[in-house]
């Protein structure tokens, strides 16, 4: 049976292959696809960290803001490139988005139904059907080439890759 640290490589190998696919997805400029696979290396950058720290990995999708407080709690994950506010505030973002959460948050806060990655949603509001590539507030972001939150998204995730057996050895 599998102990713990058995599945952090296999996490980190499949996080730098969505980080791939992210940056090829940002290129093509197909901005709500990126936000998906990026959030997606998130969450397995930090399942893989979790692991190596022997911890069972979770099924859940809110690994990304754990990951985050991991970074900070190390002397080398401030020093990140790209570790500042914005970047951390949009990698919650993109979390907070994860269509699962976003459906744990209807099902046990009563939240309202909210703008979500990877599927189409209906507006609390308006009733209107909306969907990520046109309506979801962080793909705005990325699109705009003044904000360059999408580059450092990406830099920040790199830098997270490069650095992982530093950081989580």
């Amino acid at each position: 049976m599998p102990v713990p640290r058995d599945w952090a490589d296999p996490f980190l190998e499949q996080a730098r292959e969505d980080l791939r696919a992210a940056e090829v997805a940002y290129t093509a400029r197909c901005e709500s696809t990126f936000c998906m696979l990026l959030q997606m290396t998130y969450e397995k950058l930090a399942k893989a960290a979790f692991a190596r720290k022997g911890n069972q990995p979770t099924r859940s999708h809110d690994g990304a803001s754990r990951l985050l407080l991991l970074l900070g709690k190390h002397p080398a994950g401030p020093m990140l490139p790209g570790y500042q506010g914005r970047v951390l505030d949009a990698v919650r973002e993109l979390e907070n988005a994860q269509p699962a959460i976003v459906s744990h948050a209807m099902r046990v806060y009563a939240v309202p139904q909210s703008p979500q990655l990877e599927y189409p949603w209906e507006n609390p509001g308006s009733r209107a059907v909306e969907w990520p590539a046109r309506h979801l507030p962080i793909v705005h972001r990325v699109r705009d080439p003044l904000q360059r939150i999408g580059a450092d998204l990406l830099k920040f995730a790199h830098a997270i890759d490069t650095q992982f057996n530093a950081l989580f050895p």
